[in-house]
């Protein structure tokens, strides 16, 4: 369940107003093949054991999440905001049952370790890297894959 509430809030995108987006960060930073690291879901961390073999691969404008199994859970466009430390990122859901559902969150990329804090739709967007209890925020923890 929290697997899949992880996965519903990486399903979302936003409209905001007064954010400069920016291309450039995703091509240099984003791109590639990450595998889960950790996950919290409203304070909760998820089991590690449940995250196993979960990965998220980015391109310039597109995320793929795909489950251990290899098979795609989730098919997302996203646009991300300059910045400095702490970056904004949207999510919009490409294809399926929750085709054009819409969250905002932020990222922050150190080294091969990429942080992603996002709100469920109809939740507040996350100031910081942490969930709480009833916040409809999730929280997860991206470790850069080598492979292609």
């Amino acid at each position: 369940m929290k697997v899949r509430l992880l996965t519903l809030a990486l399903a979302a995108a936003v409209a905001t107003a007064g954010w400069a987006w920016s291309k450039d960060d995703a091509k240099n930073g984003l791109v590639g093949t990450w595998q889960v690291a950790a996950a919290e879901y409203e304070g909760a961390k998820t089991p590690g054991d449940r995250l196993q073999g979960w990965k998220a691969v980015f391109t310039a404008d597109r995320l793929t999440v795909r489950d251990g199994q290899d098979k795609t859970r989730y098919d997302l466009n996203y646009r991300v905001g300059a910045g400095t430390d702490t970056k904004a990122i949207s999510f919009t859901v490409a294809a399926g049952d929750q085709k054009g559902q819409a969250s905002e969150g932020i990222y922050k990329l150190d080294g091969d370790t990429l942080t992603i804090c996002f709100a469920e739709p109809g939740g507040a967007k996350p100031t910081e890297f942490k969930t709480a209890a009833g916040s409809k925020q999730v929280c997860f923890s991206l470790r850069r894959s080598t492979e292609k």
